[in-house]
C-alpha cells in the first residue's frame, strides 16, 4: 500500500491458474517422492494421532505462510526486478533469495537447498507466465501441504 504496489494480483484467469499451480506443485511433490523411493531414501514413520481440527488449522497456517512468501517474493520483489532486468534473471535472483530465506529458518542440507531453488524457479516461472499469484500460491501450497 505504501509503495502503491498492486498487491495481490491473481492474474487474468485465476481459477485456471490455481488449477495449473496446484497441479504443478502436486506433480513436483509426486516426482520428488518417486525419486526418493527409487533412491531408497523413504523411511516409514509411525502414524500420528491428529484430529480434523488439527488438519484444518494446519491447512490454514500453510495457506497463510505460502501466501505471505509469494506476496513478498513473487508479488513484490520479482516484479520490481523484472522492470530492470530480463524476466529470467529476476526469476533466478528471487529463487536464490527464496532458498536463502529458508536457510535463515535452519535449512542447511544441500539437497534441500537445491529443491528450494528449483521450487523457487517453478513458482517464479508460474508468476511470470500467468501474470499473477494464483498459480504460484497454489503450487507452493500443494507442495507444502
Amino acid at each position: 500500500w505504501l509503495m502503491r504496489s498492486p498487491g495481490l494480483r491473481l492474474g487474468s484467469a485465476p481459477a485456471r491458474s490455481t488449477l495449473l499451480g496446484f497441479g504443478a506443485g502436486f506433480g513436483g511433490l509426486l516426482a520428488a517422492t518417486l525419486y526418493a523411493w527409487l533412491a531408497e531414501a523413504l523411511h516409514a514413520m509411525p502414524p500420528q494421532q491428529a484430529g480434523a481440527g488439527a488438519l484444518l488449522i494446519g491447512t490454514l497456517l500453510i495457506l497463510v505462510q505460502v501466501t505471505g512468501e509469494e506476496l513478498l517474493l513473487r508479488g513484490w520483489v520479482q516484479p520490481v526486478l523484472a522492470e530492470r532486468l530480463p524476466s529470467w534473471a529476476a526469476i533466478l535472483i528471487v529463487a536464490c533469495l527464496f532458498a536463502a530465506l529458508h536457510m535463515l529458518g535452519g535449512t542447511r542440507a544441500p539437497m534441500s537447498l537445491l529443491n528450494l531453488l528449483l521450487g523457487g524457479l517453478l513458482f517464479g516461472a508460474l508468476a511470470a507466465r500467468t501474470g499473477g499469484l494464483a498459480a504460484p500460491i497454489a503450487a507452493h501450497f500443494a507442495w507444502n501441504w
